[in-house]
């Protein structure tokens, strides 16, 4: 059944590209207040009845004992609400069965609920990994006199199955080259493994702050982000992959770059051919190639002037290219795009391996206007309501969510969810069960790492870690 829904999207999206602007002008950048053969370790065992010991008779004419009160019975063991389950069915997903996880499991959160830390949760093809950020508290620098603001503490965790969860290792964020990271982004799986994306806010907009790879999902290394993009990766307001590798784009198209492995870095020629003229704004990846996007027409600073004072309006039309290795470049126009002179917002959402979607956003209109593809080079027109957001799509290598972001001053809701089917169109999906309160972080930056996609479903998380969901698809 076809589903047409809406909700707003948060104040800090529509300001953050205004902001931008100035904050780029002024300088004002820095932080302020799928892959290897390694295998995750086995989900860990449930615990087992307790054993019991038969009586042992009393030898033959012994005097018998005075009768004494029954014995309490011994505490049982908890009982794993869902000790195992299956792999996910493949196919559009019609309905998830939700199963509340008897206790938090163990994902390096912080037993004092006033350390204010947060858990984030990702899937991927071959499990599920964690975070768990505790900030650290301010103090004064004594020798300048300065409010100085310490790393927190990122903690890391895995799963195999998205139910029994392990400890990993703590990040390295002075390695990374981290000016203050305030929540893991995203999880990418390329042909690598994975890249984690750390990010930071500067003056009201948010940042790239740093990068970590991982071949397993247990073992983080970190990517120095100063070091591999230079001065302009300070502005990278997008980075995004998937099967064919990864890609940055900084603010304003002032740079773009590819990778296959998330530590090693290419920038693309935006010169000349066929981004002559052209503003690319985010990209990602599909199986078989590297997809960016944006607008193409007459550069923002080169101004046509018609009657000797008044600069004529600057037409733009929304754009995709295309790449089979990132390296030759083909640009591909977009069904009915139509050039227009305000400004457009265009952002990509990868909807798995094999499909992704253009957005372009006319802010001074409120026009929206959607497209689809499987390869990067198809495109058909898509039908998105108006307020779904770039966070708001959820992408695993098969499937991918639509989540429906709570409402109101607590930002409490029952969770709702809906999917693109293989056509592209926009479809509940069915809950049952203890179907997840959505909390999201108090003051917090956005909604990510709230929902999972991975080998076995889906796990949703509360953004303190304190209560996490697990749920069981069903494709009927």
């Amino acid at each position: 059944m076809k589903s047409v829904f809406s909700w707003s999207r948060t104040w800090r999206e529509r300001i953050a590209l205004v902001t931008l602007t100035a904050m780029m002008a002024a300088g004002c950048v820095g932080g302020t207040p799928s892959g290897s053969d390694s295998v995750l370790p086995a989900a860990s065992p449930t615990a087992g009845a307790s054993a019991s010991v038969a009586p042992v008779a009393a030898p033959t004419g012994a005097p018998t004992a005075a009768p004494t009160a029954a014995p309490t019975a011994a505490p049982t063991a908890a009982t794993d609400p869902l000790p195992s389950v299956p792999p996910a069915p493949s196919g559009t997903w019609k309905g998830i069965h939700w199963t509340a996880l008897s206790a938090t499991p163990a994902i390096g959160i912080q037993s004092d609920p006033s350390a204010g830390s947060t858990f984030q949760v990702f899937g991927w093809s071959r499990g599920y990994v964690g975070f768990a950020i505790t900030p650290s508290e301010s103090g004064v620098d004594q020798s300048t006199g300065q409010i100085v603001y310490p790393e927190p503490t990122v903690v890391s965790s895995y799963s195999a199955d998205g139910l029994h969860w392990h400890v990993g290792q703590e990040l390295d964020l002075v390695a990374a080259g981290s000016q203050y990271l305030q929540e893991i982004r995203s999880v990418i799986e390329g042909p690598a493994g994975l890249l984690a994306v750390g990010w930071s806010a500067a003056c009201g907009s948010e940042f790239l702050d740093s990068l970590w790879t991982s071949s397993d999902g247990i073992s983080w290394h970190p990517v120095d982000v100063s070091k591999v993009f230079g001065a302009v990766g300070a502005g990278i307001t997008h980075v995004s992959g998937g099967a064919a590798g990864y890609v940055a784009v900084a603010y304003n198209g002032a740079g773009v770059w590819t990778s296959k492995d998330g530590s090693g870095w290419q920038p693309v020629a935006l010169n000349t051919g066929p981004f002559e003229d052209a503003l690319v704004n985010d990209g990602t990846t599909l199986t078989g190639g590297f997809v960016l996007a944006g607008t193409a027409g007459t550069r923002d600073c080169a101004v046509t002037v018609t009657d000797g004072s008044t600069p004529a309006p600057v037409f733009k039309t929304a754009s995709v290219w295309w790449s089979a290795d990132s390296s030759g470049w083909t640009r591909v126009s977009l069904p009915g795009a139509v050039a227009r002179s305000d400004y457009q917002d265009i952002w990509v959402a990868r909807l798995s391996d094999g499909a992704m979607l253009v957005v372009d956003d006319v802010w001074a209109t409120g026009h929206r206007s959607a497209w689809a593809s499987k390869d990067g080079r198809t495109w058909a027109v898509a039908n998105l309501p108006q307020d779904v957001g770039q966070p708001d799509i959820v992408s695993g290598v098969q499937q991918n969510l639509v989540v429906e972001p709570a409402r109101g001053p607590d930002m409490l809701g029952d969770l709702r969810l809906h999917t693109f089917d293989d056509s592209f169109a926009l479809v509940s999906v069915g809950q049952s069960g203890a179907v997840p309160q959505l909390v999201y972080p108090s003051g917090g930056m956005g909604r990510y790492g709230l929902v999972a996609l991975g080998p076995t479903g889906v796990v949703v998380t509360n953004a303190d870690g304190s209560q996490i969901w697990f749920g069981t698809p069903s494709a009927k």
